[in-house]
């Protein structure tokens, strides 16, 4: 539940910034065009999201996101942190290095 309130404040806290300036607002109409999302999108979108519950976070997450497909991505210096990730049990991984090319 405060997982869910933090990000819905977020989202309803950035609206304004969406739609700071002409260029901003301009930007934000062409989404609305392109991606056929009906005209009175920003007029319900306080409600819209002020009305999202837990259960509609697990049924869109259960819909879309596909556990066996998603990657976990971590930077940082593989000296300090070797341990830490064997200890997850991720396996052997992927290692990149800093211009994106595989590292030894």
């Amino acid at each position: 539940a405060q997982e869910l309130g933090r990000a819905r404040d977020g989202l309803l806290r950035g609206l304004p910034a969406r739609l700071e300036g002409v260029s901003a607002i301009a930007a934000q109409l062409a989404d609305l065009f392109i991606n056929d999302v009906p005209s009175d999108y920003f007029d319900r979108y306080v409600e819209r999201v002020g009305s999202v519950t837990a259960p509609d976070v697990h049924r869109a997450a259960a819909e879309h996101l596909r556990p066996e497909q998603l990657q976990v991505v971590i930077l940082g210096d593989r000296r300090v942190l070797s341990a830490d990730l064997a200890s997850l049990g991720l396996g052997a991984g992927e290692r990149w290095d800093s211009e994106g090319n595989p590292a030894p």
